[in-house]
C-alpha cells in the first residue's frame, strides 16, 4: 500500500457496504520516509474510525511517502490536480487531509479546487479537511450541554478564524500600503473584532460554569468527599465503565468522542471505613490533537486535575495501546496532571484474541503489577476487584516510594461466549523508580518486531494491596 517514490502516492481502495452515507471522503496523507508501517497503519485505520463516526465512509485511501511537508499547500499543487480529478471520478465530496494544516495552507487548497472547478467547467461538490475539521464537526455532532457547546465555538473560532479573515493570518497581519485594497483589510479587520469580542463572550461564559464546578468541587471537599476521574484514550470504554462502577446511565457507543462533557456520580463500595467517593467521566485523548482544540476543552479538565486518583483506562484488544498509554501520559503532563497516582485499569478483556500473544500473555506480562488491573466493563469481569483496590487506595497509608508486596490477576484463558477465567500470581517487589516496558506491534509480518524500549513512568505508583 505505500508507496516510496515522492512523485506516485499509493491508491487502496477499502472495501464498504453498498449504503451511500452523506460523506463520501478521499483520504489523503503524507508519511515521512523514517515511518515504520505499524505507525502508517494505525494512522489509517484511526482515520477510517473517525470518519465513520461521523457517519462517512472512505472511499480510497491515497498515501504518500516524503522525505518532508510541503509548505505551499501541504500537498504540492499537481498532486493536488490529480487528488481532484479523482475525487471527481470516485463522485467522493470531501478531499480529508489527515494532518493538522496551517490556515494559509487550507486557503490555498480551496483556491485551487475553487480555480479548477471553474476551469473545468465542473460543479463545486467538493470540500477540502483537515484531521482537525473533522474531529470538530464531530465533536459537533456529540457536543450536547451548554459548556460543551460554548467550548465547541471556541474551538471553531480557534481553528476556522483564520480562514474567515479570507487570506489567513498572513493577510491579518499586513497594514496599509501599496498593492493591498482598503476594503478588503476593512473586511478583515471587522471580521477579527467580531470574532475577539464572541470569543471574549464565550470564555466570560466557560470561566462561570468552572466556578459552578469549583464551588461544586468545595462543597464534596467540605462533605469529605473523596474524587476520582476516568482518563484515557478516546473509545477505550470510559463510559461503560462509569456505567458499570456507578450504575448511572450515559451514553455508550463504539464512536470516538463519543462523550464531551464531564459527567459525575457516586460510586458504592461495601467498606464502611471508605469515605465517600466521586467518580467522573472525562473527555477522551487522540493522538495529534492540536494545543488550541485542547485548550478549548481545559475547563472540563478541571476535575480531571482536582481529582485524588485517576483510572488510566486502556483498551487491551488494541495493539496500539503501548503507543496509546504513552500519548496519554504526554497530554496529563501538559496539563499538569502527571503527578496525580494514577492506576492503570486494561479494559475490553472480553474483545481479546486468545490466540494473540500480545494483547493477552504480553500484555500481563509487561502490565501486571502494582499499578494496573485487568477488567471487563462489559461482563463485570474483575468490577468487584477493581472496587476493592480503590477502597484499599483511600483508607491505607500515604503514598510511599518504598517497594510492597503486592498480588496481580492474570487472565489464562477466554472465549468469545466464556468470561476469562484468573488465577492469582506472585509479583515480585516494585520500586517507584522501576521502568515500563513498552513494545510496539509492526504491522510488517515479514519484518522481525523491534526490541522493547524502556522508558520512564510519567505517573506515580499507587500503593496498594488486592483483596486475596
Amino acid at each position: 500500500m505505500i508507496h516510496s517514490s515522492n512523485s506516485a502516492p499509493s491508491i487502496h481502495k477499502p472495501n464498504h457496504s453498498p449504503a451511500s452515507p452523506s460523506l463520501r471522503v478521499l483520504l489523503y496523507d503524507i508519511i515521512l520516509k523514517q515511518t515504520s508501517r505499524s505507525i502508517v497503519e494505525r494512522r489509517r485505520l484511526e482515520s477510517h474510525q473517525l470518519v465513520k463516526t461521523y457517519h462517512g465512509i472512505v472511499l480510497a485511501d491515497i498515501i504518500q511517502r516524503r522525505h518532508h511537508y510541503g509548505t505551499w499547500g501541504f500537498i504540492g499543487y499537481h498532486k493536488l490536480q490529480e487528488l481532484i480529478e479523482l475525487a471527481y471520478d470516485q463522485k467522493a465530496n470531501l478531499i480529508l487531509i489527515n494532518q493538522a494544516l496551517k490556515p494559509r495552507q487550507i486557503h490555498n487548497l480551496e483556491r485551487a479546487l475553487e480555480t479548477y472547478s471553474y476551469e473545468q467547467k465542473r460543479p463545486r461538490t467538493i470540500k477540502i479537511w483537515d484531521r482537525v475539521d473533522l474531529i470538530i464537526n464531530i465533536f459537533s455532532k456529540h457536543a450536547q450541554s451548554a459548556e460543551a457547546r460554548l467550548q465547541l465555538e471556541l474551538a471553531r473560532i480557534e481553528h476556522f478564524g483564520p480562514r474567515i479573515y479570507g487570506m489567513g493570518e498572513d493577510l491579518s497581519q499586513q497594514g496599509g500600503g501599496i498593492g493591498t485594497r482598503g476594503l478588503g483589510e476593512t473586511n478583515t479587520e471587522i471580521m477579527k473584532r467580531h470574532l475577539a469580542q464572541r470569543k471574549k463572550i464565550i470564555k466570560k461564559k466557560i470561566t462561570n460554569f468552572a466556578k459552578t464546578r469549583e464551588a461544586h468541587r468545595l462543597r464534596r471537599s467540605k462533605n469529605g468527599l473523596k474524587t476520582i476521574a476516568l482518563i484515557g484514550y478516546t473509545n477505550t470504554g470510559k463510559s461503560a465503565l462509569f456505567k458499570k462502577l456507578t450504575g448511572k446511565n450515559t451514553y455508550i457507543k463504539d464512536e470516538l468522542f463519543a462523550t464531551l462533557q464531564t459527567l459525575t456520580a457516586r460510586i458504592f463500595i461495601e467498606d464502611p471505613s471508605t469515605p465517600p467517593l466521586i467518580i467522573s467521566d472525562t473527555i477522551g485523548f487522540i493522538e495529534d490533537l492540536p494545543p488550541k482544540l485542547l485548550d478549548a476543552f481545559r475547563a472540563t479538565l478541571e476535575d480531571t486535575l482536582a481529582s485524588a486518583m485517576l483510572l488510566h483506562i486502556i483498551d487491551i484488544s488494541d495493539h496500539a495501546f503501548p503507543r496509546k498509554i504513552k500519548i496519554v501520559n504526554q497530554i496529563l503532563k501538559e496539563i499538569n496532571a502527571h503527578t496525580i497516582p494514577t492506576l492503570m485499569i486494561f479494559n475490553k478483556l472480553d474483545k481479546l484474541n486468545p490466540n494473540d500473544p500480545l494483547s493477552s500473555h504480553e500484555a500481563q506480562k509487561l502490565f501486571s503489577d502494582k499499578n494496573s488491573l485487568f477488567v471487563s466493563a462489559k461482563t463485570g469481569h474483575n468490577i468487584n476487584l477493581l472496587k476493592n483496590t480503590i477502597a484499599t487506595f483511600f483508607t491505607s497509608k500515604p503514598l510511599s516510594s518504598s517497594p510492597i508486596e503486592n498480588t496481580a490477576y492474570a487472565r489464562t484463558q477466554i472465549t468469545p461466549d466464556q468470561p476469562p477465567t484468573v488465577k492469582e500470581i506472585s509479583i515480585p517487589s516494585l520500586h517507584s523508580q522501576s521502568k515500563t516496558l513498552v513494545t510496539d506491534r509492526l504491522a510488517n509480518k515479514k519484518t522481525p518486531p523491534k526490541e522493547p524500549t524502556l522508558t520512564e513512568p510519567t505517573h506515580m505508583p499507587i500503593t496498594v494491596k488486592t483483596s486475596p
